[in-house]
């Protein structure tokens, strides 16, 4: 529980409770709402997302990774997958080629491919660019701390 201002609390119930798995919330969503799989791929766990490799292979070709790497280790930590299953997945799941909805998707963005490559193009941002005033106060300090320790030695 976290204090939040003077008086309220913030309480998170759904820490205390059970989490499906991946693969029991898509047997759920399946079940219930007669959902249909993505079988261009073995695995997501966006279930209700068409864009998601959309967005997986965008922020590949900007970063050079995507979120997928994120749930795989996480499927791991929770045990529901093996290491080697998840490096067989990825190894399957071809990010760098096109997605199959890439133009029904670009279409509902309303964006052409080259407006697509334009935001590509678009240079990273970086967190040393955008360091506070405070930051770079004690990035000096420190420096000149290391300096009078190491003459002192």
């Amino acid at each position: 529980m976290k204090k939040n201002g003077k008086f309220g609390k913030e309480i998170c119930p759904l820490f205390y409770i059970p989490n499906p798995t991946d693969s029991e919330m898509g047997d759920i969503i399946k079940k219930e709402m007669n959902w249909k799989e993505d079988t261009s791929r073995e695995y997501s766990k966006h279930f209700d997302c068409i864009a998601e490799s959309f967005t997986n292979y965008v922020r590949n070709k900007i970063y050079g990774y995507e979120r997928r790497i994120c749930q795989y280790s996480n499927m791991i930590r929770r045990k529901e997958i093996s290491r080697e299953k998840a490096l067989d997945l990825y190894i399957k799941d071809n990010i760098t080629s096109l997605p199959k909805n890439y133009m029904e998707v670009l279409d509902y963005l309303k964006i052409s491919e080259n407006e697509l490559q334009e935001i590509i193009k678009i240079p990273k941002l970086k967190y040393e660019k955008y360091t506070s005033s405070l930051n770079k106060l004690f990035t000096i300090l420190m420096r000149f701390k290391q300096t009078a320790n190491s003459t002192h030695m």
